[in-house]
């Protein structure tokens, strides 16, 4: 269940008395939120740079055959606050849709996704670093990040991997000497522990210099 979240002005709407209305509301950024008179309408919810502009588009009478939105007629209430950055408006409308709609649905509307991170498999008789955007309590201690994107990630995940030799591979590795490896142990990228190329306590080693050299997740 989404905390409860207020908006600081409340104004009833009528179309007849829509240009007073909209004079008394700033021309500041801020939240708003369009409310219908029945209690079971969805609101309609978005942030703006400019509060009475946005409202004026959205509740002066339609232009002829216009094909913009128009809410004149359908809203009884405007819940509106005043914001002072753009962070803090990205805030209130996540707050606001999250009351309105619950927070799994707020994630979806607002198009919010998990951010990724680096993961090292340190449980993993030979450990790799990948990225990824599935949390787990287990893995948050071994997790880096987080990065902006997930191009972002994956770019620092190549380059870790070009500084340190710990392997790309995805399989379940079952080491043989005549295992047939892969390009980045013919580029000298890897130190081959699939052929055996290194002993276990070598690649232990490495896998440690790479859990030294970042903090993890858990931590920052």
């Amino acid at each position: 269940m989404a905390t409860s979240f207020h908006f600081e002005h409340l104004l009833d709407f009528t179309p007849g008395q829509a240009d007073e209305i909209l004079r008394t509301i700033p021309a500041h950024p801020g939240v708003f939120a369009l409310c219908g008179a029945r209690q079971e309408d969805a609101p309609y919810l978005t942030k703006t740079a400019d509060l009475r502009r946005r409202m004026r588009r959205l509740l002066d009478p339609p232009e002829s055959q216009s094909k913009r939105l128009n809410l004149r007629e359908k809203v009884a209430r405007i819940e509106y606050c005043v914001t002072g950055s753009a962070f803090e408006s990205s805030l209130v409308l996540y707050q606001a849709t999250a009351t309105h709609f619950g927070y799994t649905e707020a994630r979806r509307r607002l198009k919010l996704h998990t951010p990724y991170f680096l993961r090292m498999t340190m449980e993993n008789p030979f450990p790799r670093v990948y990225s990824t955007n599935k949390l787990s309590k287990r893995g948050l201690a071994l997790m880096y990040g987080p990065f902006p994107s997930r191009l972002a990630a994956e770019r620092y995940c190549d380059a870790v991997l070009d500084l340190f030799k710990l392997r790309r591979c995805y399989e379940d590795l079952a080491p043989y000497p005549d295992h047939p490896g892969c390009v980045y142990g013919e580029m000298n990228k890897c130190i081959e522990p699939c052929k055996q190329a290194c002993s276990p306590a070598e690649y232990a080693a490495e896998a440690e210099a790479v859990k030294n050299s970042s903090t993890p997740a858990a931590r920052a």
